[in-house]
């Protein structure tokens, strides 16, 4: 049942890897259509071998973690300096929040203990994740750029 359970979600979930609109832009953000672009090359991706998938996730974390520090870095530069411990505080706070989150689903509670589609939706939930905090620290920056 299980098993019939993760087939239905994965048919009905979007691709976290495919180029989809981000941040609100209704444009793809380049780190996804480069992902997109370079998967197709991985030898077994188009194939659907799970090894090909998860390295192409990998690589679309890592993208990603790359843009987040890049994006912290820049509104770091814009927050007022009584702001940018509190800012910190709350990125540690979110780091702490992942690093729980991957734990209860490395757990096999939320996509099953064993399983190749599990792994998957795991390493896509990570990316997940740190292409949406980027996309709040974006928003808060501009937000901050808006009321200047």
């Amino acid at each position: 049942m299980r098993f019939i359970v993760t087939l239905f979600f994965l048919a009905a979930t979007p691709v976290v890897w495919s180029a989809e609109p981000f941040c609100g832009t209704g444009k793809p953000h380049p780190i996804d259509v480069r992902n997109e672009q370079e998967s197709k090359k991985i030898k077994g991706f188009n194939e659907g071998v799970t090894v090909a998938i998860r390295e192409s996730l990998g690589n679309l974390h890592q993208a990603w973690d790359k843009e987040l520090n890049a994006q912290y870095k820049k509104l770091m530069e814009v927050l007022k300096p009584e702001d940018r411990d509190t800012l910190k505080q709350a990125q540690r706070a979110w780091l702490s929040f992942v690093l729980s989150e991957e734990k209860l689903l490395q757990s096999g509670s939320v996509y099953g203990e064993t399983g190749t589609s599990g792994l998957i939706n795991m390493d896509g939930a990570g990316v997940t994740m740190v292409r949406d905090r980027t996309c709040q620290l974006i928003q808060y920056r501009e937000a901050i750029e808006v009321f200047r």
